[in-house]
Formats: structure tokens, C-alpha cells, sequence
């Protein structure tokens, strides 16, 4: 690599680590980003096609954060040209008795639903 100066060095080019230093690019600030390891490595975090998009969380804190990403989401596959993120329904199964927390169930009932 040759020798240049930056503003900003992000170590690790995971989610966060690219999520970062993508958002220091947009504001115009010079960044490098490294990595000890190949994209999608063994021990990576994100490795592999599936995800899990969630709105059902007791906090609805993170059930209003989840419902923000959304937007960001579609802005970065119209920017990209690639589809990063398909929503599709879900069901949990169990083998015993399973009744949600009447404080999880009126946090995620609270908002609308991902389209």
C-alpha cells in the first residue's frame, strides 16, 4: 500500500468497521480501513446469505431503530445497484409453552410493520 496520510484508520472491515468508515467517507473526511483477514473468513460475524431484520424487541427503542434502518437499507441497495436486504415473514417454533411478555408484545405492537 503506499504511504498516505489519513485522517482516520478503522481497524476491521466487518459491519461496523465499514458502516464507519463509510460514513466519514460521506463527510468528506479521508479514512483507510484494515483488515488481517479475507472478506467472509471462517470467523467472521457476517459470513454466509442470511440475516435476521427484527422488529419484535421488548425495548421499543430498538424496535424505532430497526424501523429507521429500513430506509437506509433501500438507499444502500439503490446506491450499490444489488439487493442486500429481503424481508420475508417468520415463525418461531417451540417445544414447550411459549406466551411473549405483555411488555414485548405492546412494544413491537406500537409500530407499523415492515412492508
Amino acid at each position: 500500500m503506499p504511504d498516505r496520510e489519513v485522517e482516520h484508520l478503522v481497524v476491521g472491515a466487518g459491519l461496523l468497521g465499514l458502516s464507519t468508515a463509510r460514513a466519514l467517507t460521506r463527510r468528506g473526511r479521508s479514512v483507510a480501513v484494515l483488515e488481517r483477514a479475507a472478506v467472509g473468513h471462517a470467523g467472521s460475524g457476517s459470513k454466509g446469505t442470511a440475516r435476521i431484520f427484527r422488529l419484535g424487541y421488548p425495548d421499543p427503542f430498538y424496535v424505532r431503530l430497526a424501523q429507521a434502518s429500513l430506509p437506509r437499507w433501500r438507499a444502500l441497495e439503490d446506491e450499490s445497484g444489488r439487493t442486500l436486504l429481503r424481508t420475508t415473514g417468520a415463525g418461531s417454533l417451540s417445544t414447550r409453552s411459549f406466551a411473549p411478555s405483555t411488555r414485548f408484545t405492546a412494544a413491537s405492537a406500537a409500530f407499523k410493520s415492515v412492508p
